[in-house]
């Protein structure tokens, strides 16, 4: 998780527009995390 959070500024610079995926695949991986919790 942390290697992640570090990586995020740089991609942000690297590419504004990945902004968007990055924040989609972050509600994919909070939704697959609260359907494991409810499991």
């Amino acid at each position: 998780m942390s290697t992640e959070a570090a990586a995020t500024p740089a991609i942000i610079r690297a590419d504004p527009r990945s902004l968007s995926f990055l924040a989609q695949a972050g509600v994919v991986h909070l939704c697959m995390d609260t359907k494991e919790l409810h499991d």
